[in-house]
């Protein structure tokens, strides 16, 4: 009760609540060693040989980390948390919490693991109550791997479900997370919508809207707009802040606001140190990038684009900025390369207003780039995207209807939409088709 206390703490950003609740938990008499020495939960140790009052203090312990942040402390070390969400994954009551965790301490591989897991739980169990609540994280996962199609796809869905069973506080989150996305994609009317949308009472929300208008203002390069926003972020939420920075470093970089960008810059550079992966280690070194001047810059940015970061939006933009650097140190042939790439990506990715930019400096560069255009599944809504995808598979209406909560009807209906978009007439012709982009 406490740890979710201190859980519900993270989605209001309560620091009151959340150190209240982890006073309360540091008071239980729990072994001060979660785990055994070399004691491990998986291969070596499953989790139901784990001691409760093991289980118990692994989990205060984690939860005490993740009341730091929410009391916007900096934290040195998020194992504890990620030892709980590990620990926690393998009970599937605690699911979601676990799920969530890695969220929060970046850790995008276990967090689209569980969230796979969670959402087929649902699936298989008919827990509909909890399904958008699964979906949402599986989102969250797909965004911090950079799968922003998938991500879209599952927050759609969990949006349409919530809606449904009048899960109000959740629906407001998801329309947080889909004004994200449109503000990749450089949909500004619909990023506004849908922001407008997410501004309810929930912090976490309000924060994820603020931070869907900045990037929004940012990708059409209005940078002094876009640190409004930005800031207003991070104000209302110390983790959405973490996220948020590297967003703020830029506009602040470029509206004249180096005090605000080297503030925020320090502030994810040890977020990065702490969360440990590529793709955050990446993007720090492009902060430092843009916090420099001369061949330093040049350093930073070099040694951003050099970090092998699964993370493809963040990796485009890492190559954009070096490439732009390139391009004013007069290395135009480098430039046109990395420029190149980072256009490229974008655009298989959707992102609109980085790729125009990409585009623009690559003509300037003296190079010209032709759009790819999106893969077959961008012609579809997301729901058609689901249902195409596992009618490709094999599934009958009535069992892709199970899975997604769908009328058998109503899934007939999404590919009867869906064949003239793709040039189809049946759903056997489906298999023939390159549905991963």
């Amino acid at each position: 009760m406490l740890a979710e206390a201190i859980h519900y703490a993270s989605f209001a950003a309560d620091p009151k609540l959340a150190h209240d609740a982890d006073l309360r938990l540091a008071a239980l008499p729990l072994p001060k060693e979660p785990l055994p020495a070399g004691m491990a939960v998986g291969e070596d140790q499953p989790a139901e040989d784990v001691p409760p009052t093991r289980t118990a203090a692994g989990l205060a312990a984690g939860m005490a980390v993740v009341a730091r942040l929410v009391e916007g402390q900096s934290v040195a070390d998020v194992s504890p948390v990620r030892a709980v969400a590990t620990l926690a994954g393998e009970f599937g009551e605690l699911l979601p919490l676990a799920t969530s965790l890695s969220v929060i301490s970046g850790d995008e591989v276990t967090a689209h693991r569980l969230a796979g897991a969670l959402v087929a739980r649902c699936r298989e169990h008919g827990l509909i109550g909890v399904l958008p609540q699964a979906l949402a994280l599986l989102a969250q996962a797909e965004l911090l791997r950079g799968r922003h199609r998938e991500a879209s796809a599952a927050a759609s869905e969990a949006l349409s479900v919530a809606s449904d069973i009048h899960q109000a506080h959740r629906a407001g989150h998801l329309h947080g997370l889909l004004a994200w996305l449109a503000a990749v994609g450089g949909e500004e009317g619909r990023c506004r919508e849908l922001a407008a949308e997410a501004d309810g009472d929930v912090e976490a929300t309000r924060a994820l809207a603020a931070w869907a208008l900045g990037l929004s203002e940012l990708g059409s390069g209005r940078a002094g707009a876009a640190l409004g926003h930005l800031q207003t972020a991070g104000h209302r939420h110390p983790v959405v802040a973490l996220y948020a920075a590297p967003d703020l470093v830029e506009a602040a970089v470029r509206a004249g606001r180096d005090d605000l960008a080297v503030r925020a810059a320090a502030g994810f550079d040890g977020w990065a140190a702490v969360m440990d992966r590529p793709w955050a280690s990446a993007v720090a070194a492009r902060l430092r990038g843009l916090l420099a001047q001369g061949d330093e810059a040049g350093r930073h940015f070099a040694r951003a684009v050099a970090v092998p970061a699964d993370q493809p939006f963040q990796q485009a933009r890492n190559e954009l900025l070096y490439g732009e650097w390139l391009r004013r140190a007069h290395r135009r042939s480098d430039a046109r390369r990395r420029l190149r790439t980072a256009f490229e990506a974008f655009d298989a990715l959707g992102a609109a207003p980085w790729a125009r930019r990409a585009h623009g400096e690559l003509e300037a560069a003296g190079a010209a780039a032709v759009s790819r255009g999106g893969g077959l599944l961008d012609r579809l809504t997301p729901q058609e995207r689901q249902v195409v995808r596992l009618a490709a598979a094999g599934l009958s209406n009535r069992q892709i209807g199970a899975r997604l909560f769908l009328s058998p009807r109503t899934v007939g209906h999404h590919l009867y939409k869906a064949f003239p978009k793709l040039g189809v007439a049946s759903r056997a012709q489906l298999t023939g088709l390159d549905l991963n982009r």
